[in-house]
């Protein structure tokens, strides 16, 4: 479940669900990171102006409650027909200007599961490759814990999310000038930064032509300032 720990700084890398809980349980933030796709079609949802709502359940999302919102998702990677966007961030780029003030409820196999799953933490934050630097920047000066969990797909590992925690983390030992640690994760070869982690992903992720796309645009670095913020008691994303 631990990528990687500091308890004596408050800085943890975790995977899956349970990562998410047991960063609640801390009370802490937990930044929750589902680079394909989830993460970035919410970042994108919001650069939009939309107002989300992240649900657990696909019938959740069916229901009436959300019957007057835009329904945006998937089941296990595939677009559900009853749903008016896939969980894609290009789609949702591509058709940004419209979703200005409308109202979108969410639900996405891992990511939105995450951010359910982290209820309890002091705040609960979206992160991917696209707004690291903003994360970055909005946790430094946070009181910790700060848990990011890199949420994979059911409880099993990916690439992309594992690297994109275990680089959060490295990246505020740095900021917080933590060197010997920082040097101890380059020494072991740990340290994702210190190789071509773009290309890396890609190899292993890139055998789906139908998300590739999505897969090239999640991978680009700080293309937002946004820091998509859930917002416990109304249950909708902010920023």
């Amino acid at each position: 479940m631990e990528l990687l720990a500091y308890p004596e700084l408050g800085l943890y890398a975790r995977q899956f669900e349970q990562g998410a809980r047991a960063a609640a349980d801390q009370g802490g933030i937990t930044v929750v990171i589902d680079v394909f796709r989830a993460s970035n079609t919410l970042l994108e949802l919001e650069e939009g102006g939309a107002q989300i709502t992240p649900v657990m359940t696909v019938e959740e999302a069916r229901g009436p409650a959300y019957a007057d919102h835009v329904r945006v998702g998937e089941q296990s990677g595939v677009q559900l027909d009853d749903f008016d966007f896939d969980n894609s961030p290009v789609t949702i780029y591509a058709n940004r200007a419209s979703f200005a003030g409308k109202k979108v409820v969410v639900r996405t196999t891992n990511g939105t599961r995450g951010i359910l799953a982290a209820v309890g933490s002091s705040q609960i934050i979206v992160g991917s490759f696209r707004n690291f630097s903003a994360v970055v920047d909005h946790v430094l000066e946070a009181e910790r814990p700060v848990s990011f969990i890199g949420m994979g797909t059911l409880e099993m590992s990916r690439i992309e999310d594992a690297y994109c925690a275990q680089m959060f983390v490295i990246s505020l030992l740095e900021k917080i000038q933590q060197t010997e640690e920082v040097e101890q994760l380059t020494t072991q070869g740990r340290n994702p930064f210190a190789r071509d982690w773009r290309q890396e992903i890609m190899d292993e992720r890139s055998d789906n032509p139908y998300v590739l796309e999505d897969y090239r645009f999640s991978l680009q670095l700080d293309e937002s300032r946004i820091v998509p913020v859930y917002n416990q008691n109304t249950g909708i994303l902010e920023y």
